[in-house]
């Protein structure tokens, strides 16, 4: 997470308009951050897993209900807002498979509507990803190793720079194919 925080505020455009929250999830979803612009106290921000459990249904969940309030904030104040992009890592299969597949529908109407992006990560190597495909573009799911985070990172921060010099409220489906193509090419797909 350091690494994109850092790479977002060394780009002044980036800084002005790109926002993060971040949502936990193990035994319990917790949010870490709502949204907001990014800071340097994101720089040293690390989660490490904890539990048995992995709530991902309930935390993607939690994770749309700030993005949900968020828009309507923008929309309230008439704000163009860039297109939204979630970004799921996980180290294990969900445990709550209804909740998943109740809340991945969700996301898969607002991808075909071109309101949001979804990117579910695997980190490391379990094959365990039945329910964590529901949320990919094309039921993707993208395998990074624990070790290649920080890259996957600076990935995320240069296209989000890079999304940043686009225009705010517009469809920039070709910018968002060539992201999902830069990506697939960086990390393995599963």
């Amino acid at each position: 997470v350091g690494v994109f925080c850092s790479d977002i505020r060394r780009d002044t455009r980036a800084k002005a308009s790109v926002e993060l929250a971040i949502v936990s999830f193990g035994d319990n979803v917790v949010v870490e951050r709502d949204f907001m612009p990014i800071d340097e106290s994101l720089e040293n921000f690390a989660i490490e897993a904890n539990g048995n459990n992995t709530p991902l249904g309930l935390a993607v969940d939690r994770g749309l209900q700030l993005l949900d309030r968020r828009k309507e904030d923008y929309n309230e104040y008439g704000i163009a807002y860039y297109q939204p992009q979630l970004v799921i890592l996980t180290d294990g299969e969900a445990t709550d498979s209804d909740k998943c597949t109740q809340v991945a529908k969700d996301v898969q109407s607002r991808m075909s509507n071109g309101k949001l992006l979804s990117l579910p990560f695997l980190v490391g190597s379990s094959d365990e990803t039945q329910q964590l495909r529901k949320f990919g573009p094309k039921n993707e799911v993208f395998q990074v190793a624990e070790a290649s985070l920080a890259s996957l990172f600076k990935y995320l921060s240069q296209s989000a720079i890079q999304g940043s010099r686009s225009n705010a409220g517009g469809t920039e489906s070709h910018t968002i194919q060539q992201m999902l193509d830069g990506l697939r090419n960086a990390v393995k797909r599963i």
